[in-house]
């Protein structure tokens, strides 16, 4: 059995939406990530909405898809479903 590298990524998006707010790749797999969580908007470079001090970005969905890359690694996008939300 072949062990291939893995190449993660992590695509943020607001519910309803098929363009993502925010795409991450990495080496190291993310911090797990759940429904129910906040995300911090300040780190989604050009998102432009200005929240209320009491409103953040509550993931409603996480999807996993993970694909063999013609036989030289291993994708996997998280893809992360969020709403506006009262913190």
């Amino acid at each position: 059995m072949n062990i291939l590298p893995i190449q993660y990524h992590l695509e943020i998006y607001e519910s309803g939406s098929t363009d993502p707010l925010a795409s991450f790749s990495a080496s190291t797999p993310f911090q797990s990530i759940a429904a129910g969580d906040f995300i911090n908007v300040g780190v989604i470079p050009g998102w432009g909405k200005k929240l209320k001090a009491d409103e953040g970005l509550k993931v409603t969905s996480v999807e996993h898809l993970i694909w063999d890359v013609s036989g030289t690694h291993i994708g996997h996008k998280i893809m992360v479903r969020a709403k506006l939300a009262k913190v």
